[in-house]
């Protein structure tokens, strides 16, 4: 047992491999079966061979796929890549889905790069087995919205406060009462 340990932890530093990368199957259909019931899916998705290096970084999020996880890596620089990301409305060039045990229900979906510490975090969540699903989560996204000044309408730029847009007066209406600004 101990020779048979060795040599796969030799064969590891030979080949280059970390124990904990993950095996990528190149085949959705065929990790679906795999998983049935077992463990969760997840499909990451990149462009290129070595695509999935972009969104998974870490050596935490590696161990956590390569024990938790049925992985599967979708190439969207393919055809078949492309078409299914499109079909988990993946546009981006990176992106990741989590399943739950079943493989029915999506748990997470995210389009795009995501931090580490996220892609973590959702992968310990759905990787416990106790954990059940009744939705699909995303991770929040920062927006900031701009709002083009307004030339002709007495004020420029201006702030929200409580979610209501508040322009700021410009300085040449006379004693700061814009008849726009209202």
């Amino acid at each position: 047992m101990n020779t048979a340990f060795a040599l796969a932890a030799l064969t590891s530093l030979v080949l280059g491999v970390s124990p904990s990368t993950p095996t990528w199957n190149g085949s959705y259909s065929e990790a679906q079966v795999e998983a049935a019931g077992k463990k969760p899916l997840a499909v990451v998705f990149g462009s290129g061979q070595e695509g999935w290096t972009r969104l998974v970084r870490s050596e935490e999020s590696k161990k956590l796929l390569s024990e938790q996880y049925v992985c599967v890596y979708v190439d969207t620089a393919s055809e078949a890549g492309k078409k299914l990301a499109s079909s988990f409305a993946i546009n981006n060039a990176t992106g990741v889905v989590l399943s739950d045990r079943t493989g029915a229900l999506q748990a997470f979906w995210h389009n795009g790069d995501l931090a580490d510490t996220s892609l973590v975090r959702s992968l310990r969540k759905f990787g416990n087995p106790n954990v059940v699903v009744n939705t699909t989560e995303r991770e929040a996204v920062a927006r900031v919205s701009y709002y083009p000044s307004v030339d002709n309408g007495g004020f420029v730029n201006g702030t929200i406060v409580n979610g209501v847009y508040s322009p700021a007066v410009r300085s040449s209406c006379p004693g700061g009462n814009c008849p726009y600004a209202r």
